[in-house]
């Protein structure tokens, strides 16, 4: 091991020992672009799956604000700058290594990081938007906490949770988690059920990738 793979290992050690003092300062280091000449995709990576296993058995409340305070933290950067393409769903190891992603890889990755928690997927969904009054696309992760509650949004745009009533900026138009496909309205206990996830093509080229990269 040469001296700097020595040097993180240890500072990953002091950082993790004092996770109330140290953790923000951790993450802000590894998402950082001042660093990114140094490698630290796996310390990103690590980070990830010490957030999943510590909060497991927080409320759902801490769950949600944790994970979107997180990968709010990734870079944005346009699909075509980054992939050479139009539209491409990265998943949240890809999103996490490369410390940048456009929209909906933000949504992806909160959406399965919750579903590692425990959160159940019966809450979530992955919501295809539209932004007034500029009529751009967009997507977000609502999380639906229960018939008589207004849904929360996880927005990559904005740094607080708020209930879709507040977000009077945003046009739903869809929604998809693993159970369904639904059409969207800013009344999600109204939304209409039209189908399966099957017919969410980049959904199943994800779900395909992610069974591969088995970290989840």
């Amino acid at each position: 091991m040469n001296k700097f793979k020595q040097l993180l290992v240890v500072l990953c050690l002091v950082l993790f020992s004092f996770p109330t003092v140290s953790f923000a300062f951790s993450l802000s280091s590894i998402f950082s672009t001042e660093n990114s000449e140094v490698n630290l995709y796996e310390s990103r990576l690590q980070a990830w799956q010490t957030l999943i296993k510590e909060n497991k058995n927080s409320s759902d409340w801490q769950k949600i604000n944790k994970v979107n305070q997180f990968f709010n933290r990734v870079n944005f950067v346009e699909d075509n700058s980054q992939w050479g393409v139009e539209d491409y769903w990265a998943s949240p190891r890809e999103f996490l290594t490369r410390n940048a992603g456009d929209c909906e890889d933000y949504a992806i990755a909160k959406y399965f990081t919750l579903k590692a928690m425990g959160v159940p997927v019966t809450r979530l969904r992955i919501t295809y938007v539209t932004t007034l009054p500029s009529q751009q696309a967009h997507m977000v992760l609502v999380y639906l906490e229960g018939a008589d509650k207004t849904p929360l949004v996880l927005d990559n745009l904005q740094k607080a949770i708020v209930s879709f009533s507040e977000r009077v900026d945003l046009d739903p138009v869809y929604s998809f988690n693993n159970n369904g496909l639904w059409l969207a309205y800013r009344d999600m206990t109204k939304a209409q059920l039209v189908g399966s996830t099957q017919q969410v093509g980049h959904w199943q080229v994800l779900s395909d990738k992610m069974s591969e990269e088995r970290v989840l």
